[in-house]
C-alpha cells in the first residue's frame, strides 16, 4: 500500500474512533456538540498519525504484547495503591512514592515503554535519556508509587538499576 493511502487510512481510523468514543461520553447530542467532537476527533487523529511516524516500536512484539496483557491487572492493583495513598496523605501521614530509573536494553523503544508505564496510575515518567542515539541504551526515570514491581515492568525488555 503506498504511503499515502496508509497516512489517510490511519487519520480516517482514528477520527471515526475517536469520534464515536466522543459521541458515546457526551451527555447531550446536539449540532454543535458534533461539531466540537469532530474537531476534538480530528487533533486526535493527526496526533496519533504523527506519533506513528516518529515511534515505530522495536525489539520484541511479544514484549509488548506481554506488558499489555499484564496491564488491566496492574491498572486495578495500582487505583488500590493511590486511594489508600491519598487517603494516608489525607488523614496525616506523608506523601508515599520514590524515584527510580528503569534501564531499557538496547533496541528496545523508549517511547512505547513510558506510554505502558505511565498509562497506570502507580508510575509517572520524569525523563527519559537515551545514549548512543535512537536504537541504543535507554534509560527511563520514573516516581513510582507502591515498592511492588508491576507486571507491566516485569515484561518490558529490561531492568531497575535504582
Amino acid at each position: 500500500m503506498a504511503r499515502g493511502a496508509v497516512t489517510v487510512l490511519s487519520l480516517l481510523t482514528w477520527w471515526v474512533l475517536l469520534f464515536l468514543l466522543y459521541t458515546v461520553l457526551i451527555s447531550s447530542v446536539s449540532p454543535l456538540e458534533l461539531v466540537v467532537g469532530g474537531l476534538a476527533a480530528l487533533l486526535g487523529a493527526i496526533a496519533a498519525e504523527a506519533l506513528r511516524r516518529v515511534e515505530r516500536p522495536r525489539g520484541t512484539v511479544r514484549g509488548l504484547l506481554a506488558a499489555g496483557a499484564a496491564f488491566p491487572v496492574t491498572l486495578l492493583r495500582e487505583c488500590g495503591q493511590l486511594a489508600c495513598a491519598v487517603a494516608g496523605v489525607m488523614s496525616g501521614r506523608g506523601s508515599t512514592g520514590r524515584r527510580a530509573a528503569f534501564r531499557l536494553e538496547p533496541g528496545a523503544s523508549p517511547g512505547w515503554a513510558a506510554v505502558l508505564l505511565a498509562a497506570s496510575p502507580g508510575a509517572c515518567v520524569i525523563d527519559i535519556s537515551q545514549k548512543g542515539g535512537r536504537g541504543g541504551e535507554a534509560e527511563l526515570t520514573l516516581h513510582l508509587l507502591g515498592g511492588a514491581v508491576s507486571g507491566v515492568e516485569r515484561a518490558l525488555p529490561g531492568r531497575h538499576v535504582s
